[in-house]
């Protein structure tokens, strides 16, 4: 099947969809069938062997005792006749029923399947597979509980999305994946699929598809949601960055979602590469409020944060769910970071002052900017000050901060400068004296 969807340098590529299964499985259907199983934490993967017409007559005697009468004998006529198309047709219309197969039938016959369409010509019957394994009301009540029956669902759409991989159909890979996330979340599997979700392969593969807006959003939405339950906020908030910062999946929602999230995110100070972005950049006319809010935030202005809290932004701290004291303390951490990035020393009472905070709290104010990873120091009780080893300015670049950086470079240039000119002089002297001494 040719690929739907415009050229690019990735796509000669073949996805993998990797799974992990803590448990080992062997399923047999008959001799036709062999499973090959690693232990713990290896890959599960099956080998299928046989003609079209031997695997047909195995998967329709079986789906026959689920409760379909004369599918095999329809197929095997269709078979006869030379009518292929017709077969995969009458299979996909009892898809359904392969969910009451037991557990230890479940898997291996849903490999089957998928095998014995591997002989057809089209991939017409993918969305048929979706549709009657994918969703909480088709899990099979076969197994014991939810998670046993997710997992072998999530095997089966990982195989089915390895399966397809050659077919270059970007549409069906992504519904295919949404599909294993959506059941892996909704199972409690989603450790399954956690290294390829931790994976940069998975960003690529969003990047790169050539698929509706709405199904790439959806998926983008799943995988943030996966990656936050799975306790890692920086590859999440790093998922909704690379994905806004590309033309193909950005787009107004999600630019926010990229905001509130970087707002509320405990791990998020520096926010130089979110403002960098064009699309957030664009919030300031389509979204003026929220980025009124984040530029505050990212700026350290404590008390045009304590303005805003109280009183313009109020309303949209609330729409959004956040949280008026987080933002708050966070703008106070980026404030310190900022101040320190100014002066080699501070004074308790400075920082007090710029903070707008008691004095006997300034030394947990400090040791939350540590915590951050803004600043490195050293506190003194005795001098009442923090000495700075190290400090991170936060917020957009102003003109004064390019003018002190322009600044600093000549400063640097000229040392550099100064040193080659010594020891341009040093080896012309070293070589007079040479030339004196052989003379």
């Amino acid at each position: 099947m040719a690929r739907k969807g415009g050229n690019n340098e990735l796509s000669n590529l073949t996805p993998t969809l990797t799974i992990t299964l803590w448990r080992a499985q062997k399923f047999h259907i008959n001799h036709h069938t062999h499973h090959y199983t690693t232990n713990m934490s290896d890959i599960n993967f099956m080998v299928v062997d046989g003609s079209l017409a031997d695997l047909v007559a195995e998967l329709t005697a079986y789906i026959e005792t689920l409760g379909c009468d004369e599918l095999e004998a329809n197929c095997q006529r269709a078979l006869a006749a030379g009518e292929e198309p017709k077969v995969f047709e009458l299979i996909t219309q009892q898809l359904p029923l392969l969910n009451k197969s037991s557990e230890q039938q479940f898997e291996s016959v849903w490999q089957l399947c998928l095998h014995v369409f591997s002989f057809s010509e089209s991939f017409e019957w993918v969305d048929a597979v979706l549709k009657a394994i994918s969703g909480h009301s088709n899990l099979p009540r076969s197994f014991n509980g939810p998670a046993a029956a997710g997992q072998a669902v999530v095997a089966v759409l990982a195989s089915l999305f390895n399966m397809l991989s050659s077919s270059h159909d970007d549409a069906q890979l992504a519904n295919t994946l949404l599909a294993a996330l959506t059941t892996a979340e909704e199972t409690g599997n989603l450790h399954l699929l956690a290294g390829q979700l931790k994976s940069d392969q998975t960003v690529t593969w969003i990047n790169t598809w050539q698929i509706e807006a709405d199904v790439r959003d959806q998926l983008i939405a799943k995988i943030y949601s996966a990656l936050v339950q799975l306790d890692e906020p920086a590859k999440a908030l790093a998922l909704l960055v690379a994905a806004v910062g590309n033309t193909q999946t950005s787009t107004f929602p999600m630019t926010c979602k990229l905001v509130q999230q970087a707002l509320k995110s405990d791990h998020v100070y520096d926010f130089g590469s979110i403002l960098a972005l064009e699309p957030v950049e664009d919030l300031k006319t389509t979204e003026q409020r929220l980025f009124e809010l984040l530029t505050t935030v990212a700026s350290g202005e404590v008390a045009k944060m304590q303005s805003l809290a109280a009183g313009d932004a109020k309303s949209l701290i609330e729409e959004n769910d956040f949280d008026a004291e987080s933002l708050l303390a966070k703008t106070r951490v980026i404030a310190l970071a900022n101040l320190a990035a100014e002066s080699p020393e501070i004074e308790y009472s400075i920082i007090a002052k710029n903070l707008d905070v008691s004095l006997d709290t300034v030394e947990l104010w400090v040791i939350d900017t540590i915590r951050a990873g803004l600043v490195e120091g050293r506190l003194s009780q005795t001098k009442q000050s923090f000495a700075v080893h190290r400090a991170q300015k936060s917020g957009p670049i102003a003109k004064a901060d390019w003018e002190v950086i322009s600044q600093k470079l000549d400063v640097w240039k000229k040392s550099i400068n100064d040193v080659l000119h010594v020891v341009k002089q040093a080896r012309e002297n070293a070589n007079a004296q040479k030339r004196k001494i052989a003379a």
